[in-house]
C-alpha cells in the first residue's frame, strides 16, 4: 500500500511540473531576449554585495535578441554569420560603449581585434555573439586552453569561413569593477607569449607584433618587471613593428597604470559616445 501511494505522488508530482513547464513555456515565449536579464537581476539581488561585483559580470538588455535575428535575416551567407552587439563596459567611475566600429569585410579579425589606434575600437565580446548551432558545434569554443580562449575560438571561426558582423548599439552591459577577478585578471605573461607564437601564423605581422606590444605587455610588466618587457619586445620584433604601437609599449614599460588611464580618459574623453553618434 505504502509503495502505491509513493508511486502515486511521484506521479502527480511529475505532472504538476510538466504542467507548469509548459505554462511557464507559454509565458515567456516571444519574450526570451527578455528572460537572460530578468534572471540575472533576480539573481544577482540575492548575492552579497562583494560577491555580486565578482560574479554578476553581464547583463542582456531587452531587444538583443532581436536586433540580432533581424540583422541576420537582412543578410545573405548566415550560415557563417557570426554576430555580435555593442557593450557598456561599466567600471568603478567610468562608463564605454565599445566598440567603435564593425569588421570591414576584407579586414583579417586579427587586425580588427589587435591593431587598434584606440582603445575599445575593435572588439567582439563573448557573451553577446550569435552564430548557427550548426556552426558552433562544427568551431567549438576550446577548454584547453586557460587564457585567450576567446581570441584562439574566433581565430578557428575565421579559418572555416566565419563572416563578423556587429550592431554597434550596446544591447550587453558588462560590469568590470576592479573588485571582481577573473582568470585573465591572473594570467601569466609566459603563457600569452606562448599562445600567441601558437597563433602567428594565423595572424598578420602588424597584429602579432600589437599583440605583443600591448596586451601581452600590460600583463608581464607588473610580474615580470622590465626584463620580462624586453623579452616580449625581442618576440614582437618578428613581426611587423609600428611606431604607435612602440610607443604605448614604451608607456607601458615607463608610466604607472593610473597614469596610463588618465592620460587615455584625457585623449579619448567621449569614446563611450562614438560608437552610436550621440552627443
Amino acid at each position: 500500500m505504502n509503495g502505491y501511494l509513493v508511486g502515486l505522488v511521484t506521479f502527480l508530482v511529475g505532472l504538476a511540473t510538466a504542467a507548469s513547464g509548459e505554462l511557464l513555456s507559454e509565458e515567456i515565449r516571444d519574450r526570451l531576449d527578455q528572460v537572460p536579464h530578468a534572471v540575472l537581476r533576480l539573481a544577482a539581488r540575492r548575492l552579497d554585495p562583494v560577491e555580486r561585483a565578482t560574479v554578476y559580470d553581464d547583463e542582456w538588455l531587452p531587444g538583443k535578441l532581436r536586433a540580432q535575428a533581424l540583422t541576420a535575416a537582412s543578410g545573405t551567407d548566415v550560415h557563417h554569420l557570426v554576430l555580435a552587439t555593442g557593450v557598456e563596459r561599466k567600471s568603478d567611475s567610468t562608463s564605454d560603449w565599445w566598440p567603435l566600429r564593425s569588421p570591414t569585410s576584407q579586414e583579417r579579425i586579427s587586425d580588427y581585434l589587435f591593431v587598434r589606434r584606440r582603445p575599445g575600437e575593435g572588439f567582439l565580446a563573448t557573451p553577446t555573439i550569435m552564430l548557427r548551432r550548426e556552426f558552433a558545434l562544427a568551431c567549438p569554443f576550446p577548454e584547453h586552453l586557460r587564457n585567450h580562449e576567446d581570441y584562439d575560438w574566433l581565430i578557428e571561426l575565421e579559418k572555416a569561413g566565419a563572416r563578423f558582423q556587429v550592431v554597434l548599439e550596446p544591447l550587453v552591459i558588462v560590469n568590470a569593477p576592479s573588485a571582481r577577478t577573473s582568470v585573465s585578471s591572473d594570467a601569466q605573461w609566459e603563457n600569452s607569449l606562448a599562445w600567441a607564437l601558437s597563433r602567428k601564423s594565423d595572424m598578420s605581422q602588424r597584429a602579432f607584433s600589437d599583440f605583443c606590444l600591448t596586451e601581452i605587455a600590460q600583463i608581464a610588466r607588473p610580474t615580470g618587471g622590465l626584463r620580462a618587457e624586453a623579452a616580449v619586445f625581442f618576440v614582437a620584433s618578428a613581426g611587423r613593428l609600428s611606431w604607435f604601437s612602440t610607443a604605448r609599449f614604451l608607456a607601458i614599460c615607463l608610466l604607472p597604470a593610473q597614469a596610463r588611464r588618465r592620460m587615455t580618459a584625457k585623449a579619448y574623453p567621449t569614446i563611450g559616445q562614438a560608437a552610436t553618434g550621440a552627443k
